[in-house]
Formats: C-alpha cells, sequence, structure tokens
C-alpha cells in the first residue's frame, strides 16, 4: 500500500491525526481541531465551519476519516513535508440528540496533496490540495 521515503511514519501520522479529527466530530468539539491543523491554515477554517455548522443543528458526527490507500512523501525540507495520498473517505453518520442517524456520502479513491509542517506537539496538517491521477 503505502510506498516511497518513509511511508509507515507518514501513514502513522496522518493515521493520528485523522483519529484526533474523528474525535472532534463525535464530540462537536471545534476547538480540538487545533490539534490536526496549522493554525490560521485554510483547511483549519473549512474543518471548523463545516463541524460548527453541525453542531449548530444539534448533530454530531460519527466514523468520520479516510482511509490510506496509498501515501508517498516527497524529500522532507527542515519542518515541512509534502505528501501524495490516496484516500477513499469512511462512511460517516451524522447524529441527532435525540438518536436519529442520517447516512452521510462516501466517495471512491481520491488524489490529495497535503502538506504536513512541524509544530511543538508534534505534525501538522498545512494544507490539502484535490490532484488528478
Amino acid at each position: 500500500m503505502a510506498r516511497g521515503a518513509g511511508p509507515g511514519r507518514w501513514e502513522r501520522i496522518l493515521t493520528r491525526l485523522d483519529r484526533v479529527r474523528a474525535r472532534a466530530f463525535a464530540t462537536g468539539d471545534v476547538s480540538a481541531l487545533a490539534a490536526v491543523y496549522r493554525s490560521g491554515s485554510a483547511v483549519l477554517r473549512r474543518d471548523r465551519a463545516v463541524l460548527r455548522a453541525y453542531v449548530a443543528r444539534g448533530l454530531t458526527v460519527h466514523g468520520v476519516g479516510f482511509d490510506l490507500l496509498d501515501v508517498r512523501s516527497g524529500r522532507p525540507g527542515p519542518g515541512v513535508v509534502v505528501l501524495r495520498v490516496v484516500d477513499r473517505l469512511r462512511a460517516a453518520t451524522a447524529r441527532s440528540g435525540g438518536g436519529a442517524r442520517l447516512p452521510l456520502p462516501r466517495d471512491g479513491p481520491t488524489v490529495h496533496r497535503i502538506t504536513l509542517t512541524r509544530h511543538v506537539g508534534g505534525w501538522r496538517i498545512a494544507a490539502v490540495e484535490a490532484r488528478s491521477g
């Protein structure tokens, strides 16, 4: 599955960040996303907006995450690495406090360019760009 320079490491880091993100969505904790994304990044603003919209509607989202199908890294620079990632959105469900469940859409394999930056608390996602092929 994962290939390239040091893919096991980057796959583990992405998986850890994905778990933190999943907990944030399952609990409605918008502030927890700061442990996933670089402060001030567009991807942090987007994810916060999405989570706030669910919370405003009284919903939490369970099962959020990505299956990593392929992770390849370019040469890391000082405190930054750019990854080519093929992933697939997992099946997730929005839940209301009253117990109603709404299945959310899934997708097929998608190629992303993910930029990670090193911070005091570990790696954070700085940018995510959809790529073709």
